[in-house]
Protein backbone atom coordinates (compact mmCIF):
# COMPACT_ATOMS: atom_id res chain seq x y z
CA UNK A 1 0.00 0.00 0.00
CA UNK A 2 1.26 3.74 -0.47
CA UNK A 3 3.11 4.95 2.63
CA UNK A 4 1.24 8.10 2.83
CA UNK A 5 -2.71 6.49 2.14
CA UNK A 6 -1.33 3.96 4.77
CA UNK A 7 -0.21 6.39 7.25
CA UNK A 8 -3.58 8.58 6.72
CA UNK A 9 -5.33 5.59 7.62
CA UNK A 10 -3.40 4.55 10.38
CA UNK A 11 -4.34 8.35 11.20
CA UNK A 12 -7.88 8.12 10.99
CA UNK A 13 -8.26 5.09 13.52
CA UNK A 14 -5.72 6.05 16.01
CA UNK A 15 -7.51 9.09 16.47
CA UNK A 16 -10.85 8.31 16.35
CA UNK A 17 -12.11 10.74 19.01
CA UNK A 18 -10.53 13.81 16.72
CA UNK A 19 -12.00 11.76 13.34
CA UNK A 20 -14.98 11.75 15.00
CA UNK A 21 -15.20 15.55 15.87
CA UNK A 22 -14.26 16.73 12.69
CA UNK A 23 -16.59 14.25 10.83
CA UNK A 24 -19.61 15.29 12.51
CA UNK A 25 -18.54 19.21 11.72
CA UNK A 26 -18.60 18.62 7.91
CA UNK A 27 -21.69 16.57 8.28
CA UNK A 28 -23.97 18.69 9.66
CA UNK A 29 -22.48 21.34 7.26
CA UNK A 30 -23.40 19.85 4.27
CA UNK A 31 -26.72 18.22 5.04
CA UNK A 32 -27.80 22.12 6.19
CA UNK A 33 -26.54 23.32 2.74
CA UNK A 34 -27.92 20.62 0.59
CA UNK A 35 -31.28 20.76 2.38
CA UNK A 36 -31.56 25.06 2.29
CA UNK A 37 -30.18 24.76 -1.48
CA UNK A 38 -32.90 22.29 -2.26
CA UNK A 39 -35.53 24.40 -0.63
CA UNK A 40 -34.25 27.02 -2.26
CA UNK A 41 -34.28 26.38 -5.75
CA UNK A 42 -37.28 23.88 -5.16
CA UNK A 43 -39.08 26.79 -4.35
CA UNK A 44 -38.21 29.11 -7.00
CA UNK A 45 -38.45 26.28 -9.25
CA UNK A 46 -41.82 25.59 -8.59
CA UNK A 47 -42.60 29.55 -8.79
CA UNK A 48 -41.18 30.22 -12.31
CA UNK A 49 -42.86 27.17 -13.69
CA UNK A 50 -46.32 28.08 -12.60
CA UNK A 51 -46.38 31.91 -13.11
CA UNK A 52 -44.64 31.09 -16.60
CA UNK A 53 -47.14 27.91 -17.53
CA UNK A 54 -50.22 30.40 -16.02
CA UNK A 55 -49.20 33.39 -18.45
CA UNK A 56 -48.08 34.41 -21.48
CA UNK A 57 -43.37 34.28 -21.66
CA UNK A 58 -43.99 38.27 -23.58
CA UNK A 59 -47.35 39.65 -23.97
CA UNK A 60 -47.68 42.39 -26.43
CA UNK A 61 -49.44 45.52 -24.92
CA UNK A 62 -51.27 48.18 -26.43
CA UNK A 63 -48.25 50.57 -24.90
CA UNK A 64 -46.31 52.14 -27.51
CA UNK A 65 -42.50 51.15 -26.72
CA UNK A 66 -41.57 54.99 -27.88
CA UNK A 67 -42.30 58.35 -26.26
CA UNK A 68 -42.47 60.16 -29.58
CA UNK A 69 -40.55 64.11 -28.66
CA UNK A 70 -42.90 66.71 -28.56
CA UNK A 71 -43.31 69.28 -30.96
CA UNK A 72 -42.36 72.14 -29.21
CA UNK A 73 -38.75 70.74 -28.82
CA UNK A 74 -38.38 70.00 -32.31
CA UNK A 75 -39.14 73.84 -33.38
CA UNK A 76 -36.10 75.53 -34.84
CA UNK A 77 -37.32 78.62 -33.89
CA UNK A 78 -38.01 78.02 -30.24
CA UNK A 79 -34.83 77.68 -27.26
CA UNK A 80 -36.95 74.73 -25.47
CA UNK A 81 -34.76 72.38 -24.11
CA UNK A 82 -36.89 70.50 -22.02
CA UNK A 83 -41.22 70.36 -20.49
CA UNK A 84 -42.71 69.11 -18.02
CA UNK A 85 -46.18 67.62 -16.43
CA UNK A 86 -46.96 67.11 -20.30
CA UNK A 87 -50.50 65.43 -20.83
CA UNK A 88 -50.28 61.90 -21.93
CA UNK A 89 -51.67 61.45 -25.24
CA UNK A 90 -55.46 60.26 -25.62
CA UNK A 91 -54.24 56.66 -27.50
CA UNK A 92 -56.95 54.09 -28.81
CA UNK A 93 -56.80 50.73 -26.29
CA UNK A 94 -55.82 48.50 -29.57
CA UNK A 95 -52.85 47.22 -31.18
CA UNK A 96 -53.36 48.61 -34.66
CA UNK A 97 -52.31 46.53 -38.04
CA UNK A 98 -52.43 43.63 -35.78
CA UNK A 99 -53.24 41.03 -38.64
CA UNK A 100 -49.94 42.17 -40.54
CA UNK A 101 -48.58 41.74 -36.50
CA UNK A 102 -49.72 38.47 -36.17
CA UNK A 103 -48.84 37.28 -39.39
CA UNK A 104 -45.32 38.19 -38.94
CA UNK A 105 -45.14 36.54 -35.98
CA UNK A 106 -46.11 32.84 -37.31
CA UNK A 107 -43.21 33.05 -39.72
CA UNK A 108 -40.78 33.46 -36.52
CA UNK A 109 -39.55 30.07 -35.52
CA UNK A 110 -38.51 31.03 -31.82
CA UNK A 111 -42.33 31.75 -31.42
CA UNK A 112 -44.30 28.20 -30.51
CA UNK A 113 -47.68 29.32 -29.61
CA UNK A 114 -49.37 32.84 -29.96
CA UNK A 115 -52.54 34.13 -28.45
CA UNK A 116 -54.62 37.10 -29.16
CA UNK A 117 -56.39 38.69 -26.70
CA UNK A 118 -58.84 41.49 -25.82
CA UNK A 119 -58.99 42.77 -22.12
CA UNK A 120 -61.45 44.92 -20.19
CA UNK A 121 -62.98 45.16 -16.67
CA UNK A 122 -66.08 44.07 -15.52
CA UNK A 123 -68.34 43.44 -12.69
CA UNK A 124 -70.01 40.16 -12.23
CA UNK A 125 -72.92 39.96 -10.23
CA UNK A 126 -75.05 36.80 -8.97
CA UNK A 127 -77.78 37.37 -6.96
CA UNK A 128 -77.08 39.59 -4.40
CA UNK A 129 -73.30 39.30 -4.65
CA UNK A 130 -70.90 41.77 -6.98
CA UNK A 131 -67.19 41.48 -7.97
CA UNK A 132 -64.79 42.73 -9.52
CA UNK A 133 -62.71 40.58 -12.08
CA UNK A 134 -60.52 41.04 -15.29
CA UNK A 135 -61.84 39.56 -18.07
CA UNK A 136 -59.92 38.19 -21.04
CA UNK A 137 -60.95 37.41 -24.32
CA UNK A 138 -59.43 34.30 -25.87
CA UNK A 139 -59.44 32.11 -28.51
CA UNK A 140 -59.23 28.50 -26.90
CA UNK A 141 -57.41 26.61 -29.01
CA UNK A 142 -54.35 29.36 -29.30
CA UNK A 143 -54.77 29.90 -25.54
CA UNK A 144 -54.37 26.31 -24.45
CA UNK A 145 -51.29 26.33 -26.43
CA UNK A 146 -49.88 29.15 -24.61
CA UNK A 147 -50.30 27.95 -21.43
CA UNK A 148 -52.30 24.75 -21.36
CA UNK A 149 -55.32 26.11 -20.35
CA UNK A 150 -57.39 23.00 -20.81
CA UNK A 151 -55.48 21.06 -18.36
CA UNK A 152 -55.87 23.54 -15.41
CA UNK A 153 -59.90 23.25 -15.75
CA UNK A 154 -60.90 21.56 -12.24
CA UNK A 155 -64.93 21.39 -13.05
CA UNK A 156 -66.32 21.53 -16.75
CA UNK A 157 -64.34 22.13 -20.18
CA UNK A 158 -62.57 25.08 -21.07
CA UNK A 159 -63.34 23.66 -24.61
CA UNK A 160 -66.91 24.34 -24.17
CA UNK A 161 -66.06 28.37 -24.21
CA UNK A 162 -66.24 27.35 -28.09
CA UNK A 163 -69.29 26.19 -28.84
CA UNK A 164 -71.12 27.49 -26.19
CA UNK A 165 -72.86 31.09 -26.50
CA UNK A 166 -71.84 33.29 -24.18
CA UNK A 167 -69.55 30.95 -22.28
CA UNK A 168 -67.77 31.82 -19.02
CA UNK A 169 -64.73 30.22 -17.44
CA UNK A 170 -63.80 31.79 -13.94
CA UNK A 171 -60.51 31.37 -11.76
CA UNK A 172 -61.28 28.68 -8.38
CA UNK A 173 -61.59 31.78 -5.72
CA UNK A 174 -64.31 33.74 -7.52
CA UNK A 175 -66.04 30.58 -7.97
CA UNK A 176 -65.60 29.84 -4.01
CA UNK A 177 -66.42 33.49 -3.15
CA UNK A 178 -69.33 34.00 -5.14
CA UNK A 179 -71.02 30.29 -4.42
CA UNK A 180 -70.92 29.49 -8.36
CA UNK A 181 -71.01 25.84 -9.90
CA UNK A 182 -70.77 24.92 -13.62
CA UNK A 183 -74.02 25.48 -15.36
CA UNK A 184 -75.20 29.16 -13.41
CA UNK A 185 -75.57 31.92 -15.54
CA UNK A 186 -74.06 35.01 -14.35
CA UNK A 187 -74.35 38.66 -15.45
CA UNK A 188 -71.34 40.31 -16.58
CA UNK A 189 -71.47 44.25 -16.64
CA UNK A 190 -69.02 46.35 -18.69
CA UNK A 191 -67.32 49.45 -18.00
CA UNK A 192 -69.68 51.60 -20.45
CA UNK A 193 -73.10 49.94 -18.54
CA UNK A 194 -73.51 47.20 -20.41
CA UNK A 195 -74.62 44.12 -19.31
CA UNK A 196 -74.86 40.20 -20.92
CA UNK A 197 -75.52 36.96 -19.28
CA UNK A 198 -73.14 34.16 -19.36
CA UNK A 199 -73.24 30.81 -18.42
CA UNK A 200 -70.34 29.23 -16.53
CA UNK A 201 -69.09 26.48 -18.55
CA UNK A 202 -65.92 25.63 -16.02
CA UNK A 203 -63.53 26.77 -13.04
CA UNK A 204 -59.77 26.68 -13.22
CA UNK A 205 -56.83 26.21 -10.84
CA UNK A 206 -53.93 28.04 -12.39
CA UNK A 207 -52.27 27.82 -9.13
CA UNK A 208 -51.46 31.43 -9.14
CA UNK A 209 -53.24 33.10 -6.38
CA UNK A 210 -53.57 36.37 -8.16
CA UNK A 211 -54.89 34.88 -11.61
CA UNK A 212 -57.50 32.45 -9.54
CA UNK A 213 -58.58 35.28 -7.55
CA UNK A 214 -59.43 37.87 -10.40
CA UNK A 215 -59.43 36.26 -13.89
CA UNK A 216 -62.45 35.26 -16.41
CA UNK A 217 -62.06 33.51 -19.61
CA UNK A 218 -64.33 33.70 -22.51
CA UNK A 219 -64.16 33.81 -26.53
CA UNK A 220 -62.86 36.44 -28.03
CA UNK A 221 -65.59 37.67 -30.27
CA UNK A 222 -67.84 37.59 -26.88
CA UNK A 223 -65.09 39.84 -25.09
CA UNK A 224 -65.01 42.19 -28.20
CA UNK A 225 -68.92 42.66 -27.94
CA UNK A 226 -69.09 43.09 -24.35
CA UNK A 227 -66.26 45.66 -24.55
CA UNK A 228 -67.94 47.48 -27.28
CA UNK A 229 -64.23 47.12 -29.46
CA UNK A 230 -65.26 45.03 -32.65
CA UNK A 231 -62.19 43.56 -33.96
CA UNK A 232 -60.01 45.23 -31.52
CA UNK A 233 -56.75 43.30 -29.89
CA UNK A 234 -55.61 44.63 -26.60
CA UNK A 235 -52.77 42.30 -26.28
CA UNK A 236 -50.99 39.19 -27.69
CA UNK A 237 -49.50 36.29 -25.52
CA UNK A 238 -46.60 34.49 -26.77
CA UNK A 239 -44.87 31.27 -26.04
CA UNK A 240 -41.65 31.16 -26.99
CA UNK A 241 -38.74 28.15 -27.08
CA UNK A 242 -36.78 29.53 -24.46
CA UNK A 243 -38.58 31.07 -21.58
CA UNK A 244 -35.06 32.40 -20.30
CA UNK A 245 -34.94 34.68 -22.85
CA UNK A 246 -37.79 36.62 -22.27
CA UNK A 247 -36.38 39.72 -21.42
CA UNK A 248 -34.17 39.60 -24.78
CA UNK A 249 -36.86 38.23 -27.68
CA UNK A 250 -39.03 41.26 -25.82
CA UNK A 251 -36.63 43.83 -26.65
CA UNK A 252 -36.46 42.69 -30.07
CA UNK A 253 -40.14 42.38 -30.54
CA UNK A 254 -41.01 46.23 -28.93
CA UNK A 255 -38.46 47.80 -31.62
CA UNK A 256 -40.09 46.14 -34.90
CA UNK A 257 -43.42 46.64 -34.20
CA UNK A 258 -43.19 49.83 -31.66
CA UNK A 259 -45.57 48.36 -29.30
CA UNK A 260 -44.15 47.30 -25.81
CA UNK A 261 -43.32 43.30 -25.37
CA UNK A 262 -43.51 42.78 -21.31
CA UNK A 263 -41.48 39.58 -20.66
CA UNK A 264 -42.64 37.15 -17.72
CA UNK A 265 -39.28 39.03 -15.57
CA UNK A 266 -41.01 42.25 -15.55
CA UNK A 267 -44.49 40.92 -14.94
CA UNK A 268 -43.13 39.65 -11.62
CA UNK A 269 -40.23 41.73 -10.92
CA UNK A 270 -41.12 42.81 -7.31
CA UNK A 271 -41.55 38.64 -6.57
CA UNK A 272 -38.15 37.69 -8.32
CA UNK A 273 -36.19 40.35 -6.78
CA UNK A 274 -37.97 39.39 -3.29
CA UNK A 275 -36.54 35.89 -4.11
CA UNK A 276 -33.07 37.60 -4.52
CA UNK A 277 -32.91 39.01 -1.23
CA UNK A 278 -33.70 35.75 0.52
CA UNK A 279 -31.26 33.99 -1.67
CA UNK A 280 -28.66 36.10 -0.34
CA UNK A 281 -29.03 36.66 3.57
CA UNK A 282 -29.69 32.76 3.55
CA UNK A 283 -26.80 31.85 1.84
CA UNK A 284 -24.96 34.65 4.07
CA UNK A 285 -25.97 32.77 7.31
CA UNK A 286 -25.17 29.42 5.51
CA UNK A 287 -21.61 31.25 4.71
CA UNK A 288 -20.87 31.68 8.69
CA UNK A 289 -21.97 28.35 9.28
CA UNK A 290 -19.44 26.67 6.61
CA UNK A 291 -16.77 29.53 7.81
CA UNK A 292 -17.54 28.78 11.80
CA UNK A 293 -17.23 24.58 10.59
CA UNK A 294 -13.93 25.30 8.32
CA UNK A 295 -12.28 27.27 11.39
CA UNK A 296 -13.48 24.15 14.13
CA UNK A 297 -11.56 21.38 11.40
CA UNK A 298 -9.20 23.76 11.53
CA UNK A 299 -8.27 23.45 15.13
CA UNK A 300 -9.32 19.97 15.77
CA UNK A 301 -6.22 19.25 13.28
CA UNK A 302 -4.11 21.65 14.64
CA UNK A 303 -4.17 20.53 17.93
CA UNK A 304 -3.90 16.72 16.11
CA UNK A 305 -0.54 18.28 15.02
CA UNK A 306 0.60 19.32 18.37
CA UNK A 307 -0.27 16.09 20.36
CA UNK A 308 1.76 13.69 18.12
CA UNK A 309 4.79 15.60 17.33
CA UNK A 310 7.08 12.84 18.81
CA UNK A 311 5.18 10.27 16.77
CA UNK A 312 5.71 12.45 14.12
CA UNK A 313 9.53 13.57 14.75
CA UNK A 314 10.18 8.93 15.20
CA UNK A 315 8.69 8.62 12.07
CA UNK A 316 11.20 11.68 10.22
CA UNK A 317 14.16 9.92 12.74
CA UNK A 318 13.41 6.91 11.07
CA UNK A 319 13.63 8.02 6.93
CA UNK A 320 9.74 9.44 7.11
CA UNK A 321 10.54 12.42 4.72
CA UNK A 322 8.26 15.49 5.48
CA UNK A 323 6.46 15.65 2.52
CA UNK A 324 5.26 12.22 2.91
CA UNK A 325 3.99 13.16 6.32
CA UNK A 326 2.35 16.66 4.87
CA UNK A 327 0.78 13.79 2.12
CA UNK A 328 -0.18 11.39 5.16
CA UNK A 329 -1.99 14.11 6.63
CA UNK A 330 -4.27 15.76 3.62
CA UNK A 331 -5.27 12.45 2.93
CA UNK A 332 -6.30 12.28 6.52
CA UNK A 333 -8.23 15.40 5.65
CA UNK A 334 -9.43 14.04 2.79
CA UNK A 335 -10.84 10.52 4.56
CA UNK A 336 -12.81 12.55 7.40
CA UNK A 337 -14.15 14.64 4.69
CA UNK A 338 -15.24 12.03 2.15
CA UNK A 339 -16.70 9.99 5.14
CA UNK A 340 -18.22 13.57 6.44
CA UNK A 341 -19.91 14.31 3.51
CA UNK A 342 -21.37 11.17 2.34
CA UNK A 343 -23.18 11.14 5.90
CA UNK A 344 -23.84 14.78 5.39
CA UNK A 345 -25.54 13.86 2.17
CA UNK A 346 -27.88 11.01 3.87
CA UNK A 347 -28.62 13.63 6.64
CA UNK A 348 -29.60 16.20 4.36
CA UNK A 349 -31.85 13.61 1.95
CA UNK A 350 -33.78 12.77 5.23
CA UNK A 351 -34.03 16.41 5.83
CA UNK A 352 -35.51 16.53 2.48
CA UNK A 353 -37.74 13.69 2.61
CA UNK A 354 -39.44 14.87 5.97
CA UNK A 355 -39.93 18.54 4.24
CA UNK A 356 -41.54 17.31 1.50
CA UNK A 357 -43.77 15.64 3.24
CA UNK A 358 -45.07 18.72 5.37
CA UNK A 359 -48.06 20.40 4.32
CA UNK A 360 -48.53 24.41 4.80
CA UNK A 361 -50.88 25.68 7.69
CA UNK A 362 -51.90 28.83 5.48
CA UNK A 363 -54.67 28.89 2.60
CA UNK A 364 -53.60 29.20 -0.93
CA UNK A 365 -55.29 32.95 -0.86
CA UNK A 366 -52.76 33.65 1.74
CA UNK A 367 -49.80 32.77 -0.70
CA UNK A 368 -48.71 33.94 -4.37
CA UNK A 369 -48.55 30.58 -5.46
CA UNK A 370 -50.35 27.53 -3.89
CA UNK A 371 -49.14 24.01 -3.33
CA UNK A 372 -49.56 21.24 -0.26
CA UNK A 373 -46.06 21.98 1.04
CA UNK A 374 -42.69 22.47 0.39
CA UNK A 375 -41.42 22.15 -3.13
CA UNK A 376 -37.31 20.25 -2.92
CA UNK A 377 -35.57 19.90 -5.92
CA UNK A 378 -33.53 17.26 -6.29
CA UNK A 379 -30.81 16.88 -9.12
CA UNK A 380 -27.30 15.53 -9.13
CA UNK A 381 -25.87 19.00 -8.99
CA UNK A 382 -26.80 20.01 -5.89
CA UNK A 383 -25.62 16.59 -4.34
CA UNK A 384 -22.58 16.81 -6.62
CA UNK A 385 -21.68 20.73 -5.22
CA UNK A 386 -22.64 19.23 -1.46
CA UNK A 387 -20.29 16.55 -1.62
CA UNK A 388 -17.02 18.80 -3.42
CA UNK A 389 -17.87 21.63 -0.84
CA UNK A 390 -17.76 19.08 1.72
CA UNK A 391 -14.43 17.71 0.75
CA UNK A 392 -12.92 21.20 0.00
CA UNK A 393 -13.80 21.98 3.55
CA UNK A 394 -11.56 19.46 4.96
CA UNK A 395 -8.93 19.97 2.31
CA UNK A 396 -8.37 23.53 2.93
CA UNK A 397 -8.88 23.03 7.13
CA UNK A 398 -6.38 20.47 6.63
CA UNK A 399 -3.29 22.42 4.55
CA UNK A 400 -2.20 24.49 7.69
CA UNK A 401 -1.99 21.41 10.01
CA UNK A 402 0.04 19.42 7.35
CA UNK A 403 2.26 21.83 6.51
CA UNK A 404 3.26 22.41 10.50
CA UNK A 405 3.48 18.94 10.42
CA UNK A 406 5.89 19.11 7.84
CA UNK A 407 8.05 21.41 9.66
CA UNK A 408 8.64 19.26 13.02
CA UNK A 409 12.12 18.92 14.14
CA UNK A 410 12.32 15.76 14.95
CA UNK A 411 16.43 16.66 17.04
CA UNK A 412 13.92 19.52 19.05
CA UNK A 413 10.91 16.78 19.90
CA UNK A 414 13.03 14.09 21.24
CA UNK A 415 15.93 15.89 23.15
CA UNK A 416 12.71 17.92 24.94
CA UNK A 417 11.28 14.20 25.81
Amino acid sequence: MNLPLYLGIRSVRANLRTSLIVTASITLAVGVVLTMSSLLFGFRQEFISKTVNASAHIRITTETGQQQPQPALLSATHSLTALENVKPPDLPEKIRGHREILASLQRSPEILAISPAISTNVILRYGAVSYPATLLGIVPEEENKLNGLYEKAIVGSVGDLKTQDKGLAMGKAIAEKMGLEVGNTIQLTARDGNSYLFRLVAIISTGVTSIDSSRLWVNLKDAQTLAGRYNELSEIGLKIANYETAETVAAELTERYAYRAEPWQETNANILSLLVIIFANIYFVLGGLILAAGFGIFNVFSMSVIDRQRDLAILQAIGVGRKLLMQSFLIQGLLVGLIGSLAGLLLGQLLIEWLASLSFGTTGEQRPVSGGGFNMLQVWWLYAGSLGLGMFLSLISALLPAWRAGKVNPVEVIRGG
